[in-house]
């Protein structure tokens, strides 16, 4: 869950330098270059919240020519930038508060992850894997945010088989059938363990990745 607070409200600095090489999870690539985040990007800071552990974070992107290359979830004490009188990223945030506030609707909110169990559905062609699970809204609008903090969303994977090691040029998304993965699928006594990529590139992992257990095929 996270709780928005815009650029202008809390008067933070308009760049920071990037301090240490983010985790795959925190960062969405924008651009056809694929440019991934680097120590000592100079990024452009969009909005404050508290991550998931109850720290001060930032909404940041590294501009590129036409779009952004990325934009990325950092943690304050990630961030090289102080104003005039010396005060850090972090400290403009907790002195406005955010930390105490998200911290307090975060008690109320549903645990954001995968279910641990898939539905398996028998098709013609092979079978279909529905995975269920609890994002963040990420609305940019703090109204709709304390509506509506997570929703459910889920994936309809296609397999050809639901035994041994898939590949993952074997998987489809059955929302995105022109989209190819890397990696495998793996089904093993009523679990399958996936280890997806999107394309050719193991530095963007599927979010769906996991163990699940699932039982008998439905038709």
């Amino acid at each position: 869950m996270r709780n928005n607070i815009t650029q202008s409200a809390l008067k933070l600095p308009r760049q920071a330098r990037l301090l240490v090489q983010l985790p795959v999870d925190r960062y969405r690539l924008l651009s056809p270059q694929a440019r991934i985040p680097r120590i000592g990007d100079s990024v452009i800071l969009d909005q404050g919240f508290t991550g998931p552990d109850g720290r001060p974070m930032v909404l940041a992107y590294f501009p590129g020519i036409g779009d952004p290359h990325y934009e990325a979830e950092i943690y304050a004490s990630e961030l090289d930038s102080s104003d005039a009188a010396g005060n850090t990223i972090e400290g403009h945030l907790r002195k406005l508060g955010v930390f105490t506030f998200a911290a307090a609707l975060l008690s109320g909110c549903a645990s954001v992850g995968n279910f641990p169990v898939a539905e398996c559905q028998e098709r013609p062609d092979g079978y279909a894997l529905v995975l269920r699970g609890i994002r963040n809204n990420g609305t940019h609008s703090l109204i709709a945010f304390m509506l509506k903090p997570t929703y459910e969303t889920n994936v309809e994977l296609l397999v050809p088989r639901i035994s041994g090691l898939v590949s993952g040029g074997e998987v489809v998304d059955a929302a995105y059938p022109a989209e190819r993965f890397s990696g495998s699928a793996e089904f093993s006594d009523g679990v399958v363990t996936l280890s997806l990529s999107h394309g050719s590139s193991p530095q963007v992992p599927l979010n769906w990745n996991g163990h699940y257990r699932f039982g008998r095929c439905t038709k």
